[in-house]
This record gives C-alpha cells, structure tokens and sequence, in this order.
C-alpha cells in the first residue's frame, strides 16, 4: 500500500492542512491546472472569438495567480514574524557586538585606513557657474 507521502500522478503532493498557507498552495496549483488546461484549448482553437475568450479568461487566471502568489508571501512573512522570537533579534546582535570585542585588530586596521590619506591629486579648476560668460566668449571667437 502506498504511503501518503507518494503521489501516483505527475503533479507533486500537497499536504491537505486547513491552515490558510496550505489552501492559497493548493489555489495556486489549480490555477496552475487552469492554466495549462486553457492553454492546450487555445493552442487547438481556429476561431478568433473563440481564441480572444479563452485568452481573456487566461488573462484572469494569471491575475488570480498573482494574487494568490501575493497572499502566499505575505502569509509566509506573518508565519515568519510569528514563529521568531522577539529577544533572539537582540541577543544575534549581543553576539555581534561581543565579536567585534574579541577582534580588536580588525577595528584598529579600520582606524589607520582613516588616518593614513591619500596625497593631494592634480590642481582642477573649479566649475564655473556664469555659463552664459563663456558661452558669448566662445560665440565671439568664432
């Protein structure tokens, strides 16, 4: 007997949970299956009206899709933002400031980058901001 975890058919196997994640996945699949199906029916069709409805409706399943895409992230974030714990964001950054501590030469090496300059380049004029001057000086050379 097969186990629940293998799937028969070429489709992968969506888990039948009732949370609002696993319904969006299993909305998006069927669009998914819309979609093929319309377009199969599109590549067969001769007449123009009939191409034109089959591709209105593709177009709307392809919006439907992205909505459902749409959903599915935001979902995933609020999970996400639910499953962390509020004191792990500052105790990563502990860890973060107690390493740089223990790493003083890499502060050090930072410092004396800043404290060894480049050497002056070349003299550039500054821009000037009276174009109207050199405009009628040019005009007048020519």
């Amino acid at each position: 007997m097969p186990s629940a975890s293998t799937s028969t058919s070429s489709t992968p196997y969506l888990p039948r949970g009732n949370d609002i994640l696993s319904q969006l996945r299993r909305r998006r699949h069927e669009i998914n299956d819309k979609l093929r199906d319309n377009q199969k029916l599109l590549d067969r069709v001769t007449d123009v009206d009939t191409a034109r409805a089959y591709e209105d409706q593709q177009l709307a399943l392809l919006l439907e899709h992205r909505e459902v895409s749409t959903l599915i992230s935001e979902q995933k974030a609020k999970q996400k933002q639910y499953d962390s714990v509020p004191g792990g964001v500052q105790g990563r950054r502990k860890v973060q400031i107690s390493e740089k501590l223990k790493n003083p030469e890499k502060i050090d090496n930072r410092r004396r980058s800043e404290e060894q300059r480049v050497p002056d380049g070349p003299f550039i004029e500054g821009t000037s901001t009276n174009f109207t001057s050199k405009i009628k000086e040019k005009f007048r050379k020519a």
